[in-house]
């Protein structure tokens, strides 16, 4: 501001505030502004090419949001929206740049990755006649493979790009080539058939004159096929006569095996019975013994009844003698 007053004031004219504070701030906004685009560059410095488009779109979007920030927190006065006009004029041609800059790289590392997942999962086929392409479903599957295994590691908006460039040329090659070793695999194959149907026919003419002597063999063959087939009718027979004896015989047995079965049955209701009445009889010998033991117990008590009876008979005797003599008892 002080170096506008002085600029004025030397040239002649009356210094103004407003003009003034007007270069002020664009001068502000100048220095803004360009720090902004310093630091859009540093953020975008910071990049890991090649980088898909949605993730490169995300990281421009970013940095530009982060640039525009610190403008606005830098810039100053009635200036602030033209030099953020101008900011963003910039922006855009850096964006355009590294979009520029990161199809460059992914092209070349899209290429580079191609070269050797071909020279990996493709070309070692061509080479290895133990484990060539059997047909073209084989190459078109591992094909396949290696398509996915690059859409898979490789990034970039050239990806795709370059995958077309690369099938235009390389596919095609190894198609001719497959054809072309197809191609020689068939005539060896057709050669060989040929040998083969040369040497069938040589055979067929020597053994033209065996022909009579397979024919008798045939007819002796058939005879005693013949014969056999009269044995074998005669033996099923047989065995049908077997088969319906047997069955008989498991029909005799199961009425057997029946009627055992009923015994057992009469067997196990008598043995019940049998322990039944075992069980009466303990009962009643111990009914008996009871009795007996009490009819012993009563015989003992009637001896000591008896017994004291014939005592008792006795005192009363002695009783009556000592009355009839007179005999006075103390």
């Amino acid at each position: 501001l002080l170096v506008a007053y002085v600029d004025a004031i030397n040239n002649g004219s009356v210094p103004t505030i407003s003009s003034a504070w007007d270069g002020v701030t664009a001068t502000e906004c100048k220095k803004a502004m360009k720090n902004a685009i310093e630091a859009f560059r540093v953020n975008l410095s910071l990049l890991e090419m090649p980088l898909d488009s949605d993730d490169l779109t995300k990281a421009l979007k970013d940095a530009e949001a982060s640039a525009t920030a610190q403008y606005k927190r830098q810039a100053m006065g009635d200036a602030t929206s033209k030099y953020e006009a101008e900011l963003q004029e910039k922006i855009e041609e850096e964006k355009a740049n590294v979009r520029k800059q990161n199809r460059a790289v992914s092209k070349d590392t899209c290429d580079r990755l191609l070269q050797t997942l071909f020279s990996e999962l493709i070309q070692p086929r061509f080479s290895d006649e133990k484990n060539s392409y059997e047909d073209m479903q084989d190459f078109a599957r591992e094909w396949v493979k290696f398509r996915e295994k690059y859409l898979e590691r490789a990034k970039g908006g050239a990806k795709l790009d370059c995958l077309l460039a690369f099938s235009e040329t390389k596919h095609a090659d190894a198609m001719r080539l497959l054809l072309s070793r197809q191609e020689d695999k068939f005539e060896k194959k057709i050669r060989s058939l040929e040998a083969e149907a040369a040497a069938v026919k040589e055979t067929l003419g020597a053994i033209g004159g065996r022909e009579q002597i397979y024919k008798q063999q045939i007819e002796s063959l058939q005879h005693e096929t013949s014969e056999v087939m009269s044995e074998r009718a005669k033996y099923a027979a047989e065995l049908e006569s077997q088969q319906h004896t047997i069955e008989q015989l498991k029909t005799k047995l199961a009425k057997e095996s029946q009627g055992k079965h009923e015994i057992d049955i009469e067997k196990e209701q008598i043995a019940l019975q049998l322990d039944t009445i075992r069980n009466h009889k303990d009962e009643k010998e111990s009914e008996l013994e009871k009795v007996r033991k009490d009819y012993e117990r009563l015989m003992k008590e009637k001896e000591r009844t008896d017994l004291e009876l014939s005592m008792a008979a006795g005192e009363v005797e002695q009783l009556k003698s000592g009355q009839k003599c007179g005999c006075v008892i103390q």
